[in-house]
């Protein structure tokens, strides 16, 4: 019985190991405009996940005070 909770306990810490190591949605378009091609390296093969730089949400409000656009994802 104690192997089976080691092992669920170990399961859980590197279930949130590796999602913690997911980049931010908008990470991919960091530096483009909307419309402009990207890769959503991170999220799955860069070579099945091509997409283009769009806004996500209509009432998403970009900060002004960083340098990125946290409203611009890549999709496809």
């Amino acid at each position: 019985m104690t192997k089976k909770y080691f092992m669920a306990i170990i399961s859980l810490f590197v279930f949130l190991i590796l999602m913690g190591n997911v980049p931010a949605p908008w990470w991919a378009c960091d530096g483009k405009n909307e419309g402009d091609s990207c890769t959503a390296a991170g999220y799955t093969c860069s070579i099945l996940r091509r997409g283009v730089c769009r806004q996500q949400e209509k009432n998403c409000k970009d900060d002004p005070q960083t340098k990125i656009n946290e409203c611009l994802w890549c999709s496809k």
